[in-house]
């Protein structure tokens, strides 16, 4: 999914989540891609 993704910035890894223009349906799904994405991290 392209709307949450880590990203480098200044040697750190940080999580994005692209909101803009999203539905609800689409939000719910960006959060359940980030709660996955967050829990595979060390």
């Amino acid at each position: 999914m392209d709307r949450a993704k880590f990203v480098e910035h200044k040697g750190k890894q940080i999580f994005v989540m692209d909101c803009r223009d999203a539905t609800l349906d689409e939000m719910n799904a960006i959060i359940e891609e980030c709660i996955i994405q967050v829990r595979k991290q060390p």
